[in-house]
């Protein structure tokens, strides 16, 4: 397939259509998370701590905050080098 194939802006009318499903699935698909998340997720959260999964307030708090400073440095000058790694499909390389 010749490169200009590749790059070829599509019709005004073909780019329409094409936004309109795309917004048409996303829609449904939100919609199905939304129905899955209130009927199925949330009960099940809710029932955790009956089973034994329960961190009282604050128990986690001295954990996580001795890490702020490094979580902050990650996310970001790493985060950024992630995303162009994955969705731009750009390469990071010593030479």
């Amino acid at each position: 397939m010749p490169l200009a194939a590749l790059w070829a802006v599509p019709a005004p009318h073909r780019a329409l259509a094409d936004a309109g499903i795309g917004a048409v699935v996303g829609a449904v698909v939100g919609a199905v998370l939304v129905l899955a998340d209130l009927t199925g997720l949330c009960p099940l959260l809710t029932g955790l701590p009956t089973l034994g999964d329960y961190v009282p307030p604050g128990a986690v708090l001295a954990a996580v905050s001795a890490s702020i400073p490094l979580l902050s440095l990650v996310s970001v000058v790493l985060a950024p080098v992630v995303e162009e790694t994955i969705w731009r499909g750009h390469r990071v390389c010593a030479s």
